[in-house]
């Protein structure tokens, strides 16, 4: 199993322990960016499409939340990424 197929089932698994560092791994990956919008916590995927997603990044290196993995897993399949 590679890699990106491993941090793919990571994420699909829903862990409530998964880490702003781990989506930038996957979306490098799936050959998405990140880029943050000004000086806040808020950021976009960008998809290979150029479809956007928007998000919050985690503070203080917190996980995210239940459901905003869940909308990332709905944004990367919808964007058939996944």
């Amino acid at each position: 199993m590679s890699t990106k197929e491993k941090m793919i089932e990571r994420l699909l698994s829903v862990p409530k322990d998964y880490t702003y560092f781990e989506l930038r791994g996957l979306t490098s990956k799936l050959g998405c960016t990140i880029s943050q919008k000004g000086s806040g916590s808020r950021c976009m995927i960008i998809s290979p499409s150029g479809a956007r997603h928007a998000f919050h990044k985690p503070h203080n290196y917190s996980y995210f939340k239940e459901y905003a993995v869940k909308d990332m897993i709905s944004y990367f399949r919808r964007e058939g990424l996944i």
